[in-house]
């Protein structure tokens, strides 16, 4: 009996956990007997999905043997069943000849093999409720901690309960031109999100796509929470619904940033309450302040937050008030169950914000921290391999945006005239390249990049991305 099976045997007591001797039977025999039944075993099964042992040893010696592309005949699996200790759990020999034939067709195999994945979700669900039981009963255990470790539990179980039919490459094309007319019809539906910054859409292919999951990273201080909260004031300045998940700054300072982007003035104004402002900068936040109410930005600033209860705000925020795109500023202090190690902690997060992506048909776009340079002497631009504490972090974003300040890097202080660089460092359906932007620091505001003898206006109508975009192949 797996652990699975025993946790679930613990929870019912005297009673058995759910399962079908006959039908496990009758998925195996069809499997020794046609090829093609394997292949559906295979597909829809798993050898932890089997009650009995001796059934999922079995089962896992049929895929060994598959996988090294030997075939599986009664002589064979009667052997290595032998060899394994399982024969005479299966009846010895003449249980191993009643196994073979316990499948009157072999057509009848994905039936069957349904109702073994039925039962074993239900001794999956039966497994998960006796540990929760275990935890909440265990008075050592922080509750929140407990709450979190349920949510996961529960999301895993799902994802694994989930699963997504193929179509054919026909199917596929039509919804796809069908994507495009309704896009093209309701600028609401399947848009593509601009930034605001021309040279930063154009190397995104017109900005944030739906259902993709970006990674905006750089090392500290240089400047990644600005882009941010300048690209989202964009996006809602368009009257499009925006959530930022701020896990590191209050409410309060994101407005004021936004403020002072919006006024382009000094935010230490702002921070000193306004007390040396003069009356023109004084109409300026106010002006500032009339738009910036219009726009459609949800800004959850709870600093103590599990991946799993953003993933429900997500949700919840999708559904009641139409948000098209979220940010979650920043990944590494977003809280989860402890898993072994911090990497597999942010490899969880990851897995579940790109999972919500695809789900919701929405971009998020999660700001990260890069590691901090080992050296004291020239600092180069970063790298993806930079990425703190998970290579499952490359892997799992389609976009990873890195940031990079010669100024900033080389001093620790800000130079004026030396631009924000951007570099797209993986693009999964597009081009890699780099582009700059001009930061102003003090305001809070991040702008197009464009050299003295260029204006703003010459950088928006160039088709090729003006002086400062660079793809690569």
């Amino acid at each position: 009996m797996t652990a699975r099976n025993q946790i679930a045997q613990e929870f019912l007591g005297d009673r058995i956990p759910p399962n079908d001797v006959e039908a496990e039977r009758t998925v195996l025999s069809a499997m020794m007997q046609e090829p093609e039944a394997a292949e559906i075993g295979f597909e829809e099964l798993r050898a932890e999905d089997f009650y009995h042992n001796a059934n999922a040893e079995l089962f896992g010696i049929m895929r060994d043997l598959s996988r090294e592309s030997r075939n599986f005949d009664h002589f064979t699996l009667k052997r290595e069943a032998d060899k394994a200790g399982i024969l005479e759990a299966l009846g010895g020999d003449m249980g191993f000849i009643n196994l073979s034939n316990a499948a009157p067709n072999a057509a009848m195999i994905l039936e069957y093999a349904h109702i073994v994945l039925n039962l074993s979700r239900k001794r999956a669900q039966l497994s998960v409720a006796t540990r929760m039981l275990r935890a909440a009963y265990d008075t050592s255990v922080d509750a929140f901690d407990t709450i979190s470790r349920m949510e996961i539990e529960v999301h895993t179980l799902a994802e694994r309960s989930t699963k997504r039919d193929t179509v054919t490459l026909a199917k596929a094309v039509k919804a796809s031109i069908a994507s495009f007319e309704e896009a093209r019809a309701n600028t609401r539906i399947g848009e593509i999100l601009p930034t605001g910054l021309a040279d930063l859409d154009r190397l995104l292919d017109g900005g944030f796509h739906e259902s993709e999951y970006t990674l905006l990273a750089a090392r500290p201080s240089v400047g990644k929470t600005t882009l941010a909260i300048n690209i989202a004031r964009h996006i809602a300045g368009e009257g499009i619904p925006v959530l930022f998940i701020s896990l590191e700054m209050r409410n309060t300072e994101l407005a004021e940033h936004m403020i002072a982007a919006e006024a382009k003035i000094n935010g230490r104004l702002l921070r000193n309450k306004m007390r040396d402002a003069d009356e023109g900068n004084l109409d300026r936040v106010y002006a500032a302040g009339s738009i910036l109410k219009e726009f459609p930005v949800i800004i959850d600033d709870d600093y103590n937050q599990t991946v799993m209860s953003i993933r429900s705000k997500i949700r919840k925020y999708v559904c009641n008030e139409g948000v098209k795109i979220v940010f979650i500023d920043y990944l590494q202090l977003v809280n989860i169950e402890r898993q072994e190690t911090r990497n597999l902690e942010i490899a969880m997060i990851s897995r579940i914000l790109k999972s919500l992506a695809s789900e919701l048909y929405i971009p998020i776009v999660a700001v990260a921290q890069l590691k901090r340079p080992q050296t004291t002497h020239k600092i180069y631009p970063p790298v993806i391999s930079d990425l703190r504490e998970s290579g499952s972090l490359e892997q799992d974003a389609d976009v990873i945006l890195l940031l990079h300040r010669d100024d900033y890097q080389q001093t620790g202080k800000s130079k004026k005239g030396y631009p924000l660089r951007v570099i797209v460092g993986k693009n999964r359906n597009g081009a890699t390249g780099f582009c700059d932007l001009t930061f102003l620091k003090e305001q809070y505001r991040i702008e197009n990049y464009f050299p003295p003898e260029k204006t703003e206006e010459d950088v928006q109508a160039d088709s090729y991305g003006g002086h400062d975009v660079f793809y690569d192949g």
